[in-house]
């Protein structure tokens, strides 16, 4: 069997392409890893910017911009939303549900060499038909779950990009809310609160003291 098992393509192409099947199990979580590496980086950039805006909540200035800060970030939610739900579906997306390693898949294939011994053409039959099955399993789970991933990163990836435009104009509103119209407004209220301060009850100032008295000139010598 030893020596049929060299002649038949059949079952060295699907060894091989078992082989590389699992390889590409690795190569998935890898990429699966470095995609969510970025989008996790992209995401705390993001939460930094979010600590400094809303920390503490704008309440004052001009409204129409205060309005367009709160309407940006009803849509930041809804994109941060968007990205935790796609999240948690790739988190939840399945192993590959083949053999768990090459040797395991051959040795798979020694016990169906072992289950139809004798070399009749109809065993052949079955045992390559045996063969075309786990492939066209495997090949079918691999493609459902890259279909799947690149679908799922694709949507996070434009979640994302949405994200990034909608805290920059958010970031927008809040410096233009801030430089233009909260500072002017804090400045009046201080001009505001150091004009209604009540006046000091001290007693006015002395006036300095006068030459009155040193120089006058005695009644008595002036009639005379």
């Amino acid at each position: 069997m030893a020596k049929n098992k060299r002649e038949n393509p059949l079952e060295i192409f699907l060894l091989e392409f078992f082989e590389k099947y699992y390889y590409s199990e690795k190569e998935f979580k890898y990429k699966l890893f470095a995609r969510l590496g970025i989008t996790l980086t992209a995401l705390s950039i993001i939460f930094a910017c979010f600590l400094k805006v809303y920390n503490p909540m704008p309440n004052k200035g001009n409204c129409f911009v205060v309005s367009c800060f709160y309407f940006f970030s009803v849509f930041n939610l809804i994109f941060l939303g968007l990205i935790a739900y796609w999240f948690v579906k790739i988190i939840f997306i399945g192993e590959y549900e083949i053999l768990s390693s090459p040797e395991k898949l051959k040795e798979h294939v020694y016990k169906l060499q072992e289950h139809y011994k004798d070399n009749t053409r109809k065993t052949k039959i079955k045992f390559n038909s045996d063969l075309v099955d786990q492939y066209v399993a495997c090949a079918n789970d691999w493609y459902d779950k890259n279909i799947k991933l690149a679908g799922y990163t694709h949507k996070i990836t434009v979640s994302l990009f949405a994200l990034l435009v909608s805290t920059f104009f958010t970031l927008c509103f809040y410096t233009i809310n801030n430089s233009f119209f909260v500072n002017k407004i804090n400045t009046g209220e201080e001009l505001m609160s150091q004009n209604s301060k009540p006046q000091s009850s001290n007693p006015p100032p002395k006036p300095p003291p006068t030459n009155r008295g040193r120089f006058t000139i005695d009644s008595d010598n002036q009639s005379k």
